[in-house]
């Protein structure tokens, strides 16, 4: 006899969405999202063009920096929010000459309440 257990996948709505005008661009090879004071974290730029970013600090407006790198980690094309506190639509612009957005790791701890960060291109 054969028993297999499946459990509901859980899912949670996003506490703050950034939705990227335009797809991603055919030279990409990674998208990286800092969210200043908080932390960044890496995907590769072929996931759906849909992200996440968990373990922001709740109500707490974020700054966000997202770059689009290539396969040599230099930055193709950069956008930027600035106290982004639910929904914002964005146009990620050129970004010859600019650094990697790097931030410290200070994700908020598990257990706490926390944020959810959707970031889109549509």
């Amino acid at each position: 006899m054969l028993a297999v257990a499946c459990s509901a996948v859980e899912y949670r709505d996003a506490d703050l969405q950034l939705d990227l005008l335009g797809e991603v661009p055919e030279d990409a090879e990674q998208v990286r999202v800092c969210v200043a004071d908080v932390g960044e974290q890496s995907f590769g730029a072929r996931i759906d063009g849909r992200f996440a970013v968990t373990g922001l600090y709740a109500n707490e407006p974020v700054d966000v920096t997202i770059d689009l790198l290539d396969a040599d980690a230099a930055v193709l094309a950069r956008a930027e929010a600035a106290d982004l506190d639910g929904y914002a639509e964005l146009e990620s612009r050129q970004c010859e000459g600019c650094e990697v957005c790097s931030e410290a790791d200070n994700f908020a701890p598990a257990g706490g309440e926390t944020w959810v960060l959707a970031v889109r291109f549509r």
